[in-house]
């Protein structure tokens, strides 16, 4: 057993308090990092939400120019639970997930904490942010990583490791086989609704498609994407109208238990995004089995490297994800089985949550020996 007073104290930061990618990152690592009993984990998110342990101030939902207030709050915030004690600053370092994610890397300085500054996204808006937070993150001591190579070139950070997006392989398994050859073809896609996830151009690639489809989108309605998420449902219901036999579900969120049994039960996973760096649901949906098809952007291209693992289509290119869409459903099911299997067995080499684990545990090793 592990001695209380020789644990390490490891902050998660993340900048929203709704599930993403990032959070399904932090509970993989936490929840096998825990098992050894060498690490303690606080979870800090901007909000409360499902996961949030310490909470900070969220003002940009409410306008988004009060981000700048936003992060002075939220450092002055992390500032002091250092100094009272609520934050522990022996034996500790902050974890900080997201390029836009600057309070608690200009907390770090102040506190003089290790920090590990890990990018989840490749959006160049974000790079004058990052540019801010590389000024203080570059006086203490610190460890840049990446879930995509495309982040390095987009937000300057040439010193940054690659560590992928974790998969727990034992849950992200799949059950028998659907039988592809009777009712419309079964799509799903799981991310809130959000612009940059390109439903928009899903829906409107259905349009063109001969065949019958039901598609489920499993993800939030998002106050701050509120007109983006009521034009889909506008589309859906016209598609519906034009389409008698083709419909459109919106299941909102769902626990992973849930997502698992619709990936199990779809023929083909869609994610037609605007903008990626290594996606978690893509890589969850081809460790079931599935047969996957994803707008070629951010770091998409390393998880389906050949087109024998899945489709790559452009963004923001409805006749393109058509065609795919069609060629998809065309396969026959034992075609379909064997672009799964392929599929599953790159997952297994390069993103399964043992191997990430290690990872991030040696980068903690490094930083709290150092």
């Amino acid at each position: 057993m592990v001695n209380s007073a020789s644990k390490k104290n490891v902050y998660h930061f993340l900048l929203d308090h709704r599930l993403g990618g990032p959070h399904v990152f932090v509970k993989s690592i936490t929840d096998r990092l825990s098992r050894d009993g060498h690490y303690e984990f606080t979870v800090v998110t901007t909000g409360r939400g499902e996961m949030t342990q310490i909470s900070l101030v969220n003002l940009r939902h409410l306008w988004f120019p009060l981000y700048a207030l936003e992060v002075a709050i939220n450092c002055a915030l992390i500032a002091w639970y250092g100094v009272c004690g609520r934050i522990e600053r022996r034996n500790s370092l902050f974890h900080i997930h997201g390029a836009a994610n600057i309070a608690p890397v200009i907390a770090g300085f102040l506190l003089r904490t290790p920090v590990i500054w890990h990018f989840h996204d490749v959006i160049p808006r974000f790079r004058p942010l990052v540019s801010v937070g590389l000024f203080f993150v570059e006086r203490v001591t610190h460890r840049l990583a990446t879930v995509a190579e495309e982040s390095i070139r987009v937000y300057g950070i040439p010193g940054a490791s690659l560590i992928p997006a974790p998969v727990d392989l034992d849950y992200w398994n799949g059950g028998v086989p659907r039988d592809r050859v009777r009712g419309p073809m079964k799509l799903l896609n799981t991310a809130n609704l959000n612009a940059l996830k390109g439903q928009d151009v899903l829906l409107e690639a259905l349009g063109r498609l001969e065949r019958e489809w039901e598609l489920r989108l499993i993800g939030a309605f998002l106050e701050t994407q509120a007109s983006y998420g009521r034009t889909l449902m506008r589309r859906a219901e016209a598609l519906g109208r034009a389409r008698p036999g083709c419909r459109v579900v919106f299941m909102g969120w769902q626990g992973r238990d849930r997502v698992r049994d619709c990936l199990r039960d779809c023929d083909v996973f869609v994610l037609p995004s605007r903008s990626e760096a290594c996606p978690i649901a893509l890589l969850e949906a081809m460790a079931v089995g599935k047969v996957c098809i994803a707008s070629n952007v951010g770091g998409v291209h390393r998880i389906i490297p050949e087109p024998d693992l899945g489709f790559l289509v452009p963004p923001e290119d409805p006749i393109a994800l058509a065609e795919a869409l069609a060629t998809a459903g065309s396969m026959s099911p034992q075609a379909a089985i064997d672009m799964g299997a392929r599929a599953r067995e790159h997952v297994r080499s390069g993103y399964s949550s043992s191997s990430v684990s290690a990872q991030v545990a040696k980068l903690y090793g490094d930083l709290l020996s150092g």
